[in-house]
């Protein structure tokens, strides 16, 4: 099954805050460290896309922790079928990456 990853605005702007904030106060080691974790996870959320722990609040929708800090919140298209023709694919649609920050 193929699987679209789409970021909505807010979620871009959210990760572009978060790597700004990484780079400068914690440099440029930091911040790659960050990508790399996001797209292992990004791979494991295309390759198993209800593996994201389902929340409470809202329908198909489903968070990711990233890391103690930061938890990404995607939502799936409705209703959800892992046996979807791998020439269609289906998108899975990053809504908002949450960003906890401890100053």
């Amino acid at each position: 099954m193929a699987i679209i990853i789409t970021w909505s605005k807010t979620a871009l702007q959210d990760l572009q805050k978060l790597m700004d904030y990484l780079q400068k106060n914690w440099g440029d080691a930091a911040a790659k460290e960050f990508s790399t974790t996001l797209e292992n996870k990004l791979a494991i959320l295309k390759r198993m896309p209800e593996s994201g722990e389902q929340v409470w609040f809202r329908k198909n929708v489903r968070k990711c922790v990233l890391t103690k800090h930061n938890t990404l919140y995607y939502k799936l298209p409705f209703p959800f079928c892992n046996t979807i023709s791998s020439t269609t694919p289906a998108t899975l649609a990053v809504m908002v990456l949450f960003i906890f920050i401890n100053i």
